[in-house]
């Protein structure tokens, strides 16, 4: 944040991205999150990098207000997923339910 952006008017964008920062916060995040004014992007720590903010706010603009909390989660949920290394959370979980397919032959 520069020292002078206080004096830049606060839009709705800004608004929405100081939600989103404190729903993740309310949902756990306990990593770093920047908010990038410029890009409308919001950058966090923990493997998960930059989340662009366009689409998420268009989508929760058209929901109705009963729905827009519901919007914003489902919108959020991937970050909040455990990782891990190889980018599956459970590859144990994959190898059994293959193999439970069994051989097509």
């Amino acid at each position: 944040m520069a020292i002078f952006d206080f004096l830049r008017a606060s839009t709705d964008e800004d608004r929405f991205a100081k939600q989103v920062m404190k729903r993740l916060r309310d949902r756990g995040w306990s990593g770093s999150i920047q908010y990038e004014r410029e890009t409308f992007a919001l950058t966090l720590d923990g493997g998960v990098g930059r989340v662009f903010l366009h689409n998420i706010y268009r989508e929760w603009s058209a929901a109705s207000t009963a729905d827009q909390a519901r919007e914003l989660d489902r919108a959020i949920a991937f970050i909040l997923e455990p990782k891990s290394i190889d980018g599956l959370s459970n590859p144990h979980r994959f190898c059994c339910q293959r193999s439970a397919i069994g051989a097509p032959w």
